[in-house]
């Protein structure tokens, strides 16, 4: 364990898809499945993952991990809702968390490695949160101090939590992840690799 807890948003409707990306196979593993290993390899716990669309269809995958699964009922509001969902569900789970590792499905290039060195990025420095840098942006992986929790159960819309990292109100590490641009939007991206 790391003292990084992990809230892995898997709620999306794939409407560009055309079906669950949170269920395509990338090495023979759901995109789902392999964002969760990576955050438990990587030491993040607890776990907890917000599903959303199709999500009796998801949470099979999910069989055998050590998450706490919620689903998402407001998804269609956008990613917001579902950080909202993620943050107040690992409250309750682990009040005493110090930071939360905010990850996605659809980006088949995080593994372990990524996010343990994003932990080391964030611990090692004073800020209150640490990034992905990718594409000229900030973006997830990122880490957020329980001190931002409060901030990231009021963000409202599709955006996530973006706006919270580019405001300029706190010190944010970054990580450089240039893979960290692709994700799994439509069916050539999702190609079996």
């Amino acid at each position: 364990m790391n003292g990084v807890a992990a809230i892995l948003l898997a709620a999306g409707g794939s409407r560009r898809f055309g079906s669950p990306k949170q269920l395509h196979r990338v090495a023979g593993v759901s995109l789902v499945r392999r964002a969760a290993e990576a955050a438990t390899s990587a030491g993040c716990r607890p776990l907890v993952v917000v599903l959303g669309a199709a999500s009796d269809a998801i949470a099979p995958e999910l069989e055998s991990l050590d998450c706490t699964i919620v689903v998402n009922d407001g998804w269609r509001e956008g990613m917001s809702s579902s950080i909202r969902a993620g943050v107040v569900r690992l409250r309750q789970a682990a009040p005493d968390c110090s930071a939360a590792l905010l990850l996605l499905a659809d980006q088949p290039s995080v593994d372990e490695r990524l996010i343990g060195a994003l932990v080391e990025r964030f611990r090692f420095g004073p800020e209150l949160a640490a990034a992905c840098r990718y594409g000229g942006v900030l973006g997830p992986p990122a880490i957020f101090s329980a001190g931002l929790f409060g901030e990231l159960e009021s963000l409202r819309g599709d955006e996530g939590a973006r706006s919270l990292l580019r405001s300029g109100r706190i010190e944010v590490a970054e990580l450089d992840f240039p893979e960290g641009a692709f994700d799994v939007d439509t069916r050539p991206d999702g190609r079996e690799s």
